[in-house]
């Protein structure tokens, strides 16, 4: 059985980038599709096991090359042996807010 578990993660003025590694390949343009400029992130709580995972965000804000800007993000995740699993997010960008609670149950997950 494995089991890991972290009190606090924190990533500040992270980035990343995705695209092919050979950008002169045939189809491919010069610019990456999910460009993620300033990342600031903090999980508390992580939680990673055969028996359940989760963990609580309290901390998210992101800017994408875009435009695109996240100003404040709440996260919470949770998946127990009960085979459920939820997910309650509070997102707020410049122009929208978005307060999300959703609970997936066992009988979604399983074949028919």
């Amino acid at each position: 059985m494995w089991n890991m578990t972290g009190n606090t993660i924190k990533i500040t003025q992270g980035s990343f980038r995705t695209g092919a590694y050979n950008n002169d390949a045939p189809g491919h343009t010069d610019k990456p599709h999910f460009q993620v400029a300033a990342l600031d992130v903090t999980l508390d709580d992580v939680m990673l096991s055969g028996e359940e995972s989760g963990f609580r965000m309290d901390r998210l804000s992101f800017a994408l090359e875009n435009g695109f800007l996240l100003e404040n993000g709440e996260m919470d995740f949770s998946s127990g042996s009960d085979l459920k699993s939820r997910v309650r997010a509070k997102l707020k960008s410049a122009s929208s807010r978005v307060n999300l609670e959703i609970e997936i149950g066992n009988k979604l997950a399983a074949p028919g």
